[in-house]
């Protein structure tokens, strides 16, 4: 990218233009060097980087990263706005972005799951958290199978796993409620990022 400052001012001096055609600053032994001279080598190297760049590249062409990679292993539970725990915060908003990365459990299925990203409310879409089931519910019996996602309607809190894989409730009260199960509430999602790009 071409340099948009002026540097032919003091105290930088530089005065390098490639329309001159020479590629090499020349410094003599025995003489202090001047801060022009390094400047101009630094715009000269500047230069041939640009050149190279031009012809190898097209503008805005990707040089490192916008690797993707997309997981199929995650499920998302759509929420209600308001905290069904009246000892927490009223709004699920004010506190929906801070459960990623934590654990929580369905109160009624048993089953666990990382939240592993949030989406706030949209017009269309309510409060939604993005997880990956670790372990299935604690209400199966002899002759029902355990969930294995979390029920509609049903309330979830944060837990924390003991060394023995013990849950226990974590000392917060703010805690989401599953939509009822006619809200389509809990399914199959998948999830997209990119690495940083970095473009000539």
């Amino acid at each position: 990218m071409a340099e948009k400052t002026d540097l032919n001012i003091s105290p930088y001096y530089d005065d390098y233009s490639e329309d001159k055609n020479f590629h090499k600053v020349l410094f003599r032994a025995g003489r202090p060097i001047q801060a022009r001279e390094l400047t101009q080598s630094q715009s000269i190297l500047q230069n041939q980087i640009q050149k190279f760049g031009n012809h190898m590249f097209k503008e805005g062409s990707i040089v490192n990263g916008a690797e993707s990679d997309i997981d199929m292993d995650v499920e998302y539970v759509k929420v209600n706005s308001d905290n069904p725990n009246t000892s927490g915060n009223a709004a699920v908003a004010s506190y929906l972005s801070g459960f990623k990365d934590k654990l929580i459990q369905g109160e009624e299925s048993g089953c666990i799951a990382l939240v592993v990203n949030t989406e706030a409310q949209t017009e269309t879409e309510p409060d939604t958290l993005i997880v990956k089931y670790l372990q299935e519910g604690t209400d199966g019996t002899s002759s029902t199978a355990a969930s294995v996602r979390f029920k509609g309607a049903e309330e979830l809190r944060e837990v924390t796993i003991d060394a023995d894989g013990t849950a226990t409730s974590a000392s917060n009260n703010n805690e989401f409620k599953v939509k009822s199960l006619g809200d389509d509430p809990v399914g199959r999602a998948s999830i997209a990022s990119y690495q940083k790009v970095l473009s000539f």
